[in-house]
């Protein structure tokens, strides 16, 4: 019986509202740090990826996706509606697949 007394702890409705306030801005802060965490590993990774050379593959695929999209912010209201409708086809599964 003894036990239990000592290890009893008895607290106001005000001071467990306190407590559970303390430990929620414990968890808020711990997902804050976590989140910030996995951005900046996020942003390491694309800077590492820019980083690294591209492939002979991925340089000709960008030369590629390059080339179509300035040809469709210069010369888009030169096609006619099926090659623009083919054109857009061929973009898209590039970007897609790629």
């Amino acid at each position: 019986m003894g036990f239990l007394k000592n290890n009893a702890i008895i607290t106001t409705k005000e001071e467990q509202l306190q407590q559970k306030r303390i430990l929620e801005e414990q968890k808020e802060k711990q997902q804050a740090a976590a989140k910030a965490k996995k951005q900046k590993m996020l942003q390491l990774e694309e800077e590492k990826k820019k980083q690294v050379p591209l492939s002979e593959i991925q340089q000709e695929e960008k030369i590629v996706k390059d080339s179509l999209l300035n040809r469709v912010n210069k010369g888009g209201s030169y096609f006619n509606f099926e090659e623009k409708k083919d054109f857009f086809m061929i973009f898209f599964f590039l970007l897609n697949f790629s």
